[in-house]
């Protein structure tokens, strides 16, 4: 038995304990709030961009709706995630998104613990990088088929519609 690596393993795996609960701390702080800003503002948007365009829109209990005639559009919101039907037909699903890291492959040695202490080192360095992410986060809106990153609702509104 290895005991300095026994307890290097178990000084990592507390170390990683620790980040992950800062920054699920600041996960709380400082993202969520702005995503449910964003997602919000978003849809404020799109209401107003819908009357300019002459759509009547109301609240139901499934969302909102945006009718012009016979067309018509919905819009849900779940959590941080905005879909819009049109006519009956799921077009666009956006989402509140940040930046966030995970680690990327590596080579492990061959010893058992050895790779342990690698793995919990890699961790750890994604969830350091996390913190910094975390501390001042850049939270964006994302089309689900586009993948492109909005910092601003009107631009999401201008991609979807011109």
């Amino acid at each position: 038995m290895d005991f300095k690596k026994i307890r290097q393993i178990e000084d990592l795996k507390e170390e990683l304990s620790d980040l992950k609960q800062k920054n699920k701390e600041l996960f709380k702080k400082n993202i969520e709030p702005k995503a449910v800003e964003l997602t919000k503002e978003f849809i404020e948007e799109l209401v107003e961009f819908f009357k300019e365009q002459d759509f009547k829109v109301n609240k139901t209990n499934d969302g909102i709706t945006a009718k012009y005639k016979n067309h018509g559009f919905l819009i849900r919101r779940q959590e941080n995630n905005i879909s819009i039907e049109e006519n009956g037909q799921q077009k666009w699903s956006i989402y509140a998104s940040y930046n966030h890291f995970t680690h990327s492959g590596y080579g492990l040695p061959d010893g058992e613990a050895d790779r342990e202490i690698i793995r919990l080192q890699k961790e750890i360095e994604a969830a350091m990088r996390n913190t910094e992410n975390y501390e001042n986060p850049f939270v964006y809106l994302t089309i689900r088929a586009d993948g492109r990153r909005f910092a601003n609702p009107k631009d999401v509104i201008d991609q979807l519609f011109n």
